[in-house]
């Protein structure tokens, strides 16, 4: 569905980032909760900024997206096929 540009599952995390309506009932999650439990998963050289981290970001939220590029580590590779004016 993404073409031959996105990475392979097996080095590929997926995060399903709902803002949007979600925000209806209940707190949303700060961006930083996201950012902090993805470096959770990561490698210590990963953490550290040598490789790329490659991250699919699920969301129908733009702001959401947007929030989550300005924050995340230099290294880190989004793709998402959510909103396109992020």
């Amino acid at each position: 569905a993404f073409g031959s540009s996105i990475p392979s599952s097996k080095s590929l995390i997926t995060i399903h980032l709902r803002w949007g309506d979600k925000g209806l009932e209940m707190d949303l999650v700060p961006i930083d909760g996201y950012i902090n439990a993805t470096m959770n998963l990561l490698s210590s050289e990963e953490r550290k900024g040598s490789i790329p981290v490659y991250i699919y970001l699920a969301t129908e939220d733009p702001h959401a997206l947007r929030e989550f590029k300005e924050k995340m580590p230099h290294n880190w590779r989004v793709y998402s096929s959510g909103p396109t004016n992020a």
